[in-house]
């Protein structure tokens, strides 16, 4: 699954508006990192301290729970996203990458001692 940081969003769209004319009526794709469920649980668990499980749901449960949901995930198996993602970092250089480890570093899990007591 492709990814982006909330703060890549709001970087790459003032690289956009700085480039203007040289971007208008372009259509950019854009993500930050690409990582399977497996490789995220890895390293949220080692981000927060704590084992995250990865289970993947077959799209007929999730349908039996929420029929978008399941159109949505049955679009990421059969199109998804196909951003070259090292070819965007380099084109837009001056954005700030974050891959997802640096994102799950960064964050405060502190919230989640607070929400347990």
């Amino acid at each position: 699954l492709q990814l982006v940081a909330l703060a890549d969003i709001g970087a790459f769209v003032a690289a956009l508006i700085e480039r203007r004319e040289r971007v208008f009526g372009k259509r950019f794709d854009f993500a930050g990192d690409e990582l399977s469920g497996e490789e995220q649980a890895k390293i949220l668990s080692q981000a927060i301290g704590r084992p995250i499980g990865y289970q993947e749901i077959p799209i007929a449960m999730a349908r039996q729970q929420n029929e978008d949901a399941a159109l949505m995930f049955e679009w990421f198996d059969s199109v998804g996203y196909d951003v070259d993602i090292p070819a965007l970092h380099k084109e837009f250089q001056e954005v700030r990458w974050h891959s997802f480890a640096d994102w799950a570093r960064a964050f405060d899990w502190s919230m989640l001692d607070r929400s347990a007591a």
